[in-house]
């Protein structure tokens, strides 16, 4: 998969696979958001992308779909949007956009300007963090990776967001007291997950969007996306 729009009443993919794949790709992802979605989905609809210059074109397509449709989300911060997984403010298990293998001179900047942001993002700062407070700074968590805002769970998306929280609580001097109501441990157990290891580029991540959301004004958007047909390009 190279990008995705998913808005209110449709979704658009953008994939890059043998042709002899296709139709079972487009079966499959149908399945998938039936199962998922409140409304059925009407049979996709496939267009071949002819050359470098339309994929080109594509990346602002998906962008910008939000606004093309008079949406209240901005395509940085909604959860159907790409551009967080693209500048790598969102970290979803098992998505890894292949964008730059189907354009490997492509420049983060081009969908930095898609969605009206001048400059790239700058991971946030322990003050800006530690004036999120700890639930602030578990809500922008959850969204960096795609998690209800609870973080409650066993699951491996869940005790990593944690440990997220707890380590960039940690470093941003947000008390633990408040870290442990906000998650609804004890003391003992934020201690535990803040010495725990994490990759940086989750730490990474979830600072970058804590930056995105602040830019935006808007706390991190939540709420499940309805969706009723699919539209997928494929080369």
């Amino acid at each position: 998969m190279l990008l995705f729009s998913l808005v209110d009443d449709h979704v658009h993919i953008v994939l890059m696979a043998e042709p002899e794949r296709i139709r079972r790709l487009q079966a499959g992802i149908t399945r998938v958001f039936n199962f998922r979605a409140s409304a059925r989905f009407t049979p996709p609809f496939v267009r071949e992308v002819e050359s470098r210059t339309h994929l080109l074109t594509l990346v602002r397509y998906c962008l910008t779909q939000f606004e093309h449709h008079g949406l209240a989300e901005s395509a940085c911060t909604a959860t159907g949007s790409c551009f967080p997984d693209l500048v790598g403010a969102r970290r979803v298990p098992g998505l890894e956009l292949a964008l730059r293998r189907a354009l490997p001179r492509f420049q983060l900047r081009e969908a930095y300007a898609a969605v009206g942001l001048a400059a790239e993002l700058v991971p946030a700062s322990d003050a800006a963090l530690r004036g999120l407070g700890a639930r602030g700074l578990a809500e922008v968590v959850a969204a960096t990776f795609a998690l209800g805002p609870g973080l409650e769970g066993n699951q491996p998306g869940p005790r990593l967001a944690r440990r997220v929280v707890a380590q960039l609580a940690s470093r941003a001097g947000i008390a633990r007291a408040e870290v442990a109501a906000t998650l609804g441990i004890t003391l003992t157990a934020v201690a535990r997950l803040a010495a725990r290891p994490v990759p940086e580029a989750d730490l990474r991540a979830a600072c970058l969007h804590a930056t995105l959301t602040a830019a935006e004004g808007a706390p991190p958007a939540r709420a499940p996306v309805r969706l009723a047909e699919l539209a997928a390009a494929a080369p």
